[in-house]
């Protein structure tokens, strides 16, 4: 089990809610839920798969910023990505086991010139979504991205 207790609020929070919810942390994202009765997991992976869906084909170079626990990172390199991970954050690296790199963004001093990531950046992008989303409260908007929007 993870030592959710060691992480700082409000990482330790939703940590100690995964675990009580699902009985592990996988991931450390929110998720995508369509029902109010699916689980975390399957919102989180949601997530996950909807992010997938919007990279260029393999082998692109990515950089995850924010890579957590290093679980979609270990993932993007499975279907053939040459990803770095970073985080600003000592003790998701240490519990992602070597696989994420200590740095926030601002300070990711990038790659070595033969790993340059690709630089990719959405097409186009849509504003604000209209309307609540279903289970959002009323007033709360959230951004939303065309079907077709992928990474360029």
């Amino acid at each position: 089990m993870i030592p959710y207790r060691d992480f700082t609020y409000p990482l330790n929070v939703f940590m100690h809610i995964l675990t009580h919810e699902e009985g592990e942390v996988r991931y450390l994202h929110y998720g995508l839920f369509e029902r109010p009765d699916e689980s975390i997991a399957v919102a989180q992976e949601r997530s996950t798969e909807l992010l997938l869906s919007r990279l260029p084909p393999p082998p692109a170079r990515l950089l995850e910023a924010g890579a957590g626990l290093g679980t979609t990172l270990a993932r993007l390199e499975r279907l053939g990505y040459d990803a770095q991970g970073i985080t600003p954050d000592e003790k998701q690296v240490a519990m992602a086991g070597g696989r994420v790199a200590l740095s926030s963004f601002e300070a990711f001093e990038g790659a070595p010139p033969s790993r340059r990531l690709d630089r990719r950046r959405p097409r186009r992008r849509v504003g604000w979504g209209g309307g609540t989303p279903p289970g959002q409260p009323a007033g709360r908007r959230r951004s939303s991205v065309a079907d077709d929007d992928r990474l360029a």
